[in-house]
């Protein structure tokens, strides 16, 4: 009984983001172009990324040799996010970049910042979020729950918690995504 009101709850949770996300397309919020966002994500991880050598690159998973932008964009699309979350979702990483710019990941460090970055921003803005078991599957399960959560602590500690975006920041995320070609 209780799976059967979690299945009930997450179709009306999906159903009533649909809505809200048609709403915001009709009212004044500008809705981003996933694409666009996904590559932006992508360039600036791949300032912060080390190219793996051959040993390492037999045995990642197929999803993190993906480009972080096909990944993203992966991600999203089967988190149903609405699009405006990857705004959020580069808003957290350029802080990221900024507070913390001599750290260098490897080779599928993008991919888990990204990853992180979006389950975040996906809490942040939605009252009913996804659980971390959950946000696994939704990452193909290459990660496991205690990396999951090991994940989203450190990301938080790494930006302080600070996670409040005000309306002048995010104007401005809009206008230069928007301005990129």
């Amino acid at each position: 009984m209780i799976h059967f009101i979690r299945i009930c709850m997450t179709y009306i949770f999906s159903v009533n983001i649909q809505r809200t996300f048609e709403k915001e397309q009709i009212g004044d919020m500008e809705i981003v172009n996933v694409k666009k966002v996904t590559k932006m994500i992508e360039d600036l991880l791949s300032l912060q990324t080390k190219p793996p050598d051959a040993e390492l690159w037999a045995r990642l998973p197929e999803q993190t040799r993906w480009p972080v932008a096909k990944f993203a964009q992966r991600i999203h699309r089967r988190s149903r996010l609405a699009p405006n979350v990857l705004a959020l979702v580069l808003i957290y990483l350029q802080r990221f970049v900024e507070r913390h710019p001599n750290i260098q990941a490897f080779y599928g460090g993008g991919h888990r910042l990204c990853f992180t970055a979006m389950m975040v921003a996906s809490k942040m803005q939605n009252d009913v979020a996804y659980t971390n078991r959950v946000w696994g599957k939704i990452a193909y399960n290459i990660f496991s729950l205690r990396e999951i959560n090991v994940m989203e602590r450190e990301f938080l500690k790494f930006l302080e918690f600070e996670l409040f975006v005000g309306p002048a920041e995010w104007d401005n995320c809009l206008k230069i995504i928007n301005e990129t070609d």
